[in-house]
């Protein structure tokens, strides 16, 4: 099992097992707030999981790679969180 420990004082933590209902992000693009799925994350990320980007919908990824100058297609497999992307380092 994971969990995040996170300080929140000089002697004190808290830790937090994280599961398949807790773990979200946001829309690389709009900036929604949305739930991942990990398995689907691990599974498709094709470089480390904590570059990855997300997208809440098929339009967000479009719009992203149009003004990215990017031509991608994007994919949607008919779930609103599995659409991925290289992370910008800006």
């Amino acid at each position: 099992m994971f969990y995040l420990k996170v300080p929140i004082g000089k002697d004190a933590t808290i830790s937090v097992d994280i599961t398949d209902s807790n773990v979200f992000t946001r829309c690389v693009h709009c900036g929604k707030e949305i739930q991942a799925d990990l398995d689907q994350v691990f599974a498709e990320c094709e470089g480390p999981v904590v570059s990855a980007s997300v997208f809440c919908s098929k339009d967000c990824c479009y719009a992203y790679h149009k003004a990215q100058g990017n031509e991608l297609v994007c994919e949607d497999d008919d779930a609103d969180f599995d659409l991925f992307a290289e992370a910008d380092d800006d």
